[in-house]
């Protein structure tokens, strides 16, 4: 089950630690993941999960990527960040505390709390 805090703003930050380049236009996208062959991916297999601790791995067929290899805690985290997503409702709020937040309309932590009885 989703647990959603109320909060009067809110914002997301996502971070990078490397580049990753759309292969047509060489644009800056994302953070580029470690890429195997699909025999190399094979050799590795039983170490693959301790390198997926920080970021996904691409396996390549013919130089072209094939599959994703991503830990479980990543999948879970990007299921349920697509299930929040979907949620209009919710991404309606969350635009909504996001402006506030940057307009400086925020609330203190121990308002916060009182407007929800804790």
């Amino acid at each position: 089950m989703r647990m959603r805090s109320p909060l009067a703003s809110g914002a997301i930050a996502l971070s990078t630690k490397t580049q990753c380049y759309d292969q047509s236009t060489y644009i800056r996208l994302a953070p580029m993941p470690k890429q195997l062959t699909i025999a190399q991916a094979q050799q590795q297999l039983l170490s693959l999960p301790s390198e997926l601790t920080d970021e996904p791995i691409i396996i390549t067929q013919d130089g072209v990527p094939v599959i994703a290899a991503l830990s479980y805690a990543h999948l879970t985290a990007l299921l349920e960040t697509l299930d929040i997503l979907t949620d209009s409702e919710f991404v309606k709020k969350l635009r909504q505390s996001i402006s506030q937040a940057e307009q400086g309309q925020t609330i203190s932590w121990e308002t916060a709390k009182a407007q929800i009885g804790q």
